[in-house]
């Protein structure tokens, strides 16, 4: 009598294993990442979005990243040049309203400038570490995320000091009344503008459908739930 000859083992389990350690790298990955920041939104999506988290799906993460700096670099270079013109205009001014204005376009102007450079830092930075491994790119990302979420910050403190001496300008160039208008749009606008801001992008995105009353939100408050 033969003994039996051993059946290869099922395709599946074949699997298993890889598939596994698969998963288990990234969860770990996934636990890196405990803020709420559109950075960490973004890291977590490009995990989420990848059944095996590999430097490609990171290097997608750090593309959306360099687009987004890219747009910050490109707006603080604009508004940083109309202050620039607004100071040759003004770089002489005659009264205590003309010197606060220019006092705002230099200040605008100096915020546009770090946007500039801290944007320019962080494109530097995602190009360097492309295809890098993919705990090494979170890792990165995440030690200086607040240096690269600072840039958002001086491109609005920019843009408020430039429409806060528009409004001067308006102030000493127009009638009260229109000076005056111009004055509650701007104040208006502003903060519409800025209460968009934080619950578009800062406040957490949680939807429920009135009709079937599901909830929908995003995989890291899911997380935070677990």
């Amino acid at each position: 009598l033969t003994s039996p000859q051993p059946q290869p083992a099922p395709l599946e389990a074949k699997m298993s294993t890889p598939r596994s350690l698969a998963a288990q790298r990234k969860e770990t990955l996934a636990n890196l990442i405990t803020a709420t920041t559109f950075i960490d939104i973004i890291l977590r999506n490009a995990l989420e979005a990848s059944e095996n988290p590999t430097t490609v799906a990171l290097t997608a993460a750090l593309d959306k990243l360099l687009c987004l700096h890219g747009n910050l670099f490109r707006l603080g270079m604009f508004i940083g040049l109309l202050q620039f013109a607004g100071i040759l205009v003004f770089h002489e001014p005659t009264d205590t309203l003309h010197r606060a204005l220019l006092f705002f376009l230099f200040l605008g102007f100096l915020f546009a400038m770090f946007n500039i450079i801290l944007s320019f830092i962080a494109m530097e930075y995602f190009n360097g570490i492309k295809h890098e491994d993919p705990e090494f790119v979170i890792v990165g990302v995440l030690k200086y995320k607040y240096w690269f979420l600072a840039s958002d910050n001086f491109l609005y403190l920019a843009f408020l000091l430039f429409v806060l001496a528009a409004n001067l300008l308006a102030h000493s160039a127009l009638p009260i009344t229109l000076s005056s208008i111009l004055h509650v749009v701007s104040a208006l606008g502003s903060v519409v503008l800025i209460f968009a801001h934080k619950t578009i992008i800062i406040d957490r995105q949680i939807y429920v459908d009135s009709s079937s009353g599901m909830r929908f939100e995003r995989h890291l408050y899911k997380k935070a739930q677990a």
